[in-house]
């Protein structure tokens, strides 16, 4: 048979551009959330399909010319495989070999056909054709494998198998060590989507010391995060405590608020000379930054998780409340004395932390509302309807603000409670959203961290690790904080989302990460605040 040449890439894009291309499509288009079943008959976290792009004009051009440019030095005579997307893909092949050049396709069938002629592979005859078997992904199906004993029962030489994406499972291993060429476009790891990652940078931080008992109950609702002051770290603890350490991990004064037995996952504020928090007892707290001594408390609720924010134009502390009857409410507080100026009441638990915008806040409630409320008088302006309950802080960026909810989407809306975008991350969004530049980022139930284009929703990147994020990230110099249930706090690129470095603590890091200067502060589950140096090498 005469020796095929396969068409170049096109001329105006190179290899890599076409590439960067398709993985967009693939990141964007193909990658959905908990809408399925896995094979263990449970719903899966994420899941690829392919043919949300290949079935696209578009996305098939892309995905053939890379192809093409793969296959052609394996020489092959006919290219196939057993599933539907390689069906696509072997037939964008061989309709675009140059002109007068043959490069034949195949298809396999799942089972013999039952009636006709009986054929197991369709298409001209390939016996003792050298032949590239195809397919969208490599992961634990075994249809690769299928299709490879189906052609060597015809009389086939297979050359190689090629796929769009390669899991890197049992049955890549199982092909290789029968000797079979195995090739890829992508990996899981190039697309952000596997969960092997190895630190670029292993001694990024040196840890310097930790300080505990913090937190020891199993609550789930995140922790708190470290304030930072100068040389002091505030924390609450869910013994009832608000610590102070300086940055030798010394104690230097401690708070007890009345007794909960959640204590305080509240994260705690710094302004007028006060630390303030609130407790699961239900009361707000100020103290003095510098003994601990009360300064005034209000049992503003039933109980309480909520983090406060404070706004020095109006001079008052925002705080969401929850009350035993499962009604919610946004309170304002003067920073003064504590007393009530307003209260706007919601249809359920407030726990999202208030953002402050020019004349308004802000804020989400567990009624899966986004509330946006006259900072002074608590009148409201808008709100707008998510549909799962909506508990981490809303985060502001200009005339657009961002909320991330329980229904597993991530909202952006103007100042005006308009929708511009939303974009579907995970099983749940727990966590308030991060601006990074041109970067929105946001951690998900579904394990991932994901950075968006901020205008668009458009995907940019995902970083995989092997638990939940409730955890806020947090931006320092170019680089993402984020703590995951699997116990790491990771330290990623925030351009690609590659890692950089990560420390592996005894428990679940639900809180957020705390940077000050070449120091990193982070609260795990495991009871321990861990404090980390920089090292400037």
């Amino acid at each position: 048979m005469e020796n095929i040449t396969l068409s170049k890439l096109e001329n105006k894009k190179s290899f890599g551009e076409i590439r960067e291309e398709l993985k967009s499509m693939i990141l964007n288009q193909g990658i959905v959330f908990g809408t399925g079943l896995d094979s263990n008959d449970g719903v899966y976290k994420w899941a690829m399909d392919t043919k949300a792009f290949l079935l696209n004009p578009k996305g098939l051009y892309i995905t053939t010319q890379l192809f093409m440019d793969k296959i052609k030095k394996y020489n092959p005579d006919s290219v196939g495989g057993l599933t539907l997307a390689s069906h696509l893909m072997a037939s964008g092949l061989v309709y675009s070999c140059d002109s007068g050049k043959k490069l034949d396709g195949f298809l396999v069938r799942r089972e013999r056909k039952k009636h006709g002629m009986l054929k197991l592979i369709e298409g001209p005859d390939i016996k003792n054709r050298n032949v590239v078997i195809v397919d969208d992904v490599l992961n634990a199906a075994g249809f690769a494998t299928k299709a490879i004993e189906a052609v060597e029962a015809a009389g086939c030489k297979v050359a190689a198998v090629i796929v769009l994406v390669n899991f890197e499972k049992k049955e890549y291993f199982n092909l290789k060590n029968k000797g079979y060429a195995i090739d890829s476009v992508f990996t899981l790891e190039e697309l952000g989507l596997d969960t092997k990652h190895k630190a670029q940078k292993p001694d990024m931080f040196e840890l310097k010391w930790r300080y505990g008992i913090i937190n020891s109950t199993d609550y789930t609702a995140p922790k708190s995060s470290p304030a930072i002051d100068n040389d002091k770290v505030y924390v609450g603890s869910d013994q009832g405590k608000m610590l102070c350490l300086d940055f030798s991990g010394n104690l230097l004064w401690e708070f007890k608020t009345d007794c909960h037995p959640y204590g305080v996952h509240s994260s705690p504020i710094l302004a007028e000379n006060k630390v303030m928090f609130a407790g699961y007892d239900g009361s707000v707290y100020a103290i003095d930054k510098n003994d601990g001594s009360l300064m005034w408390k209000n049992k503003a609720s039933s109980f309480n998780g909520s983090s406060p924010v404070y706004d020095p134009e109006t001079k008052l502390v925002y705080i969401g409340l929850e009350n035993s009857t499962i009604r919610g409410s946004m309170a304002a507080l003067g920073v003064e004395d504590g007393s009530m100026a307003w209260e706007f009441v919601t249809n359920n638990h407030v726990p999202c932390r208030a953002a402050v915008a020019k004349d308004a806040i802000v804020f989400g409630s567990n009624d899966c509302f986004i509330y946006a409320c006259d900072k002074r008088t608590g009148k409201l302006f808008w709100k707008f309807m998510a549909y799962g309950g909506v508990k981490g802080r809303i985060t502001i960026d200009g005339n657009l603000c961002y909320a991330a909810s329980f229904d597993g989407f991530l909202y952006c809306l103007d100042l005006n409670g308009k929708l511009v975008w939303k974009r579907k991350l995970g099983n749940a969004l727990y966590n308030a959203p991060l601006m990074c530049k041109d970067k929105v980022v946001v951690g998900s139930y579904s394990n991932q961290l994901t950075a968006l284009d901020k205008k668009n929703g458009k995907v940019l990147w995902y970083f995989m690790t092997k638990g939940p994020i409730q955890s806020y990230p947090m931006y320092d110099n170019g680089v993402v904080y984020v703590g995951s249930y699997d116990g790491c706090i990771y330290a990623s690129d925030a351009e690609n989302g590659s890692l950089l470095w990560k420390f592996i603590t005894s428990g679940p890091i639900t809180s957020s990460p705390a940077i000050y200067k070449s120091k990193l502060f982070v609260s795990s589950n495991d009871g321990y605040l861990y404090c980390f140096e920089k090292n400037e090498k």
